[in-house]
């Protein structure tokens, strides 16, 4: 087994509880679930239709809000947008567009699909997403394909406390989470893309640029 991310073959089991185990990689920190213990796409779907993530939850919509006042900050127009991930109802890709921004949406599971020619984008978003990745490295490079040269990749996670501790974690207890980053596994992930990791005011959101 390898880790998902830097492809390194050092790594020790983390924490588990009666549903699965935690892997971290020594080599990047990544904490991983392993394959064997991934849900069904339709287990999947059903998980996240248990979701209120519709532009009538004004809980969400300030979620959101934060997302999109840093792209407007990161990424001004008229640079192309992508919401990679988007959601039954792309409702940040919704948000973006009303704020004027050329915003694609992407979500396979939901019906979403890229231009059949798609352009290089300028940004793109992962908004809660990054953690569900089932071929995290594979998935990077798909999303490096798709950017400007200069393009940028906006990231919102979570980074967690205690590999020891991860059982215990909120963020752990959703069983489509099966990625779990520190900051060095981001500055990874960047790195794989040729890029380097920025903090922005928000805790949770990172830039790759």
């Amino acid at each position: 087994m390898k880790c998902p991310l830097c492809e390194s073959s050092e790594h020790r089991e983390a924490d588990r509880d009666e549903r699965r185990c935690f892997i971290r990689c020594v080599n990047c920190g990544l904490v991983f679930v392993p394959k064997a213990f991934h849900l069904t796409r339709e287990q999947e779907r059903r998980r996240y239709d248990l979701h209120d993530n519709t532009k009538g939850n004004r809980g969400y919509l300030r979620f959101l809000t934060q997302v999109a006042d840093i792209v407007e900050t990161a990424c001004p127009p008229p640079g192309r947008l992508l919401d990679y991930g988007c959601g039954e109802d792309a409702v940040l890709t919704a948000l973006l567009r009303r704020r004027g921004r050329r915003c694609d949406p992407f979500d396979p599971l939901y019906g979403y699909e890229l231009p059949p020619s798609p352009p290089r984008y300028d940004m793109i978003i992962l908004c809660e997403v990054i953690e569900h990745f089932r071929k995290v490295r594979s998935s990077l490079q798909e999303i490096g394909r798709l950017l400007e040269e200069r393009g940028k990749i906006l990231v919102r996670t979570q980074c967690y406390p205690s590999a020891g501790k991860i059982v215990r974690w909120w963020y752990a207890q959703d069983p489509t989470h099966i990625n779990f980053f520190s900051h060095r596994a981001l500055e990874c992930a960047a790195g794989l893309l040729d890029r380097r990791l920025e903090a922005t005011a928000v805790k949770d959101i990172y830039l790759m640029r």
